[in-house]
């Protein structure tokens, strides 16, 4: 079998942040260690060096990439929180409160379901939309 091995020098400032998926650890590239020798599969991601606490790879620590990394629990979450909603009003949880608003429209806990109300409504329309986009 040929030798499949090669090397390869990434440059990354020292100040880059990076972060260490094994061990949590985060910082900048400049406390990496070298890695030396590593086997990676095609398509992984370059590591920056070696976590200086664990040793293991550590990669830069790029915001949009946490977000990728949260976005299915995010979804989980918006579509738990869209059917509690859904549970809530089905339940005439909102009913009830609109007739006091209604009955009552000086109340101030009325007042501030008017103000709850449509701030639900708002985000439960943004959570929809980022739901169905995501689909």
């Amino acid at each position: 079998m040929p030798d499949m091995s090669y090397s390869a020098e990434i440059s990354i400032s020292d100040d880059e942040p990076c972060a260490c998926g094994s061990c949590g650890w985060r910082g900048p590239a400049g406390l990496l260690k070298e890695i030396e020798d590593c086997a990676l599969d095609p398509g992984d991601a370059s590591p920056a060096g070696r976590c200086s606490e664990c040793d293991s790879l550590a990669y830069l620590d790029r915001p949009a990439d946490r977000v990728r990394e949260a976005a299915p629990a995010l979804r989980e979450a918006l579509a738990e929180m869209a059917q509690l909603l859904v549970d809530i009003d089905e339940a005439g949880g909102f009913a009830i409160l609109r007739r006091r608003f209604l009955k009552f429209p000086d109340d101030k806990g009325a007042k501030r379901y008017l103000a709850a109300h449509d701030r639900i409504s708002a985000a439960d329309a943004k959570a929809r939309a980022a739901l169905t986009a995501t689909e």
